[in-house]
């Protein structure tokens, strides 16, 4: 088979543009599944098939033909994680969006939170509520926040300190 996919590609660079079609059905179950194992729906493995297929075409005179079919399945990959990696990212971007609309009001019997809002800058408030009030993890808030782990981390703790000062004044705690 890769025999006839390699001549395949060999006429396809010769501009014989009607031997597509048989390459296209030797070559797109591979494609397909290698897009669908990673993306997992058909309507999103077809799309990125199709950019897959049109890529390959437009860099056909750098592609060995000898490594044709390899050169194909690999390219599926990356573009199936990339597709994948974008649609993790709007995810994201539309939970923290969904986030900024809540505007709840802090109930009375949490105080410190209360405080917290009044004294923290509004990176350091959305970075504590994710953390407190929507019980993300750190790492989850870091990728949410587009940041470094090691810089929410080390902001988290800044602001922890900050609220620990606050703590005896929102109480009312003596000494």
């Amino acid at each position: 088979m890769n025999e006839k996919i390699n001549a395949l590609v060999k006429r396809l660079k010769k501009g014989k543009t009607r031997y597509f079609d048989e390459f296209y059905d030797l070559t797109k179950k591979a494609v397909y599944f290698t897009v669908f194992k990673i993306l997992g729906t058909a309507a999103e493995s077809n799309d990125v098939m199709q950019d897959v297929y049109v890529s390959f075409l437009n860099r056909l005179d750098d592609i060995d033909e000898n490594g044709a079919y390899a050169y194909l399945v690999a390219s599926a990959k990356n573009k199936a994680l990339n597709a994948l990696r974008q649609k993790k990212r709007l995810l994201a971007l539309d939970e923290t969006r969904d986030f900024a609309d809540l505007k709840q009001e802090i109930p009375d019997d949490m105080p410190l939170l209360k405080h917290a809002k009044k004294i923290l800058s509004e990176k350091e408030w959305e970075l504590l509520e994710l953390c407190v009030v929507f019980g993300y993890k750190r790492v989850e808030a870091a990728k949410l926040l587009g940041a470094p782990v090691s810089t929410v981390n080390w902001q988290y703790n800044n602001i922890l300190k900050k609220l620990g000062k606050s703590f005896k004044e929102v109480y009312d705690v003596r000494d």
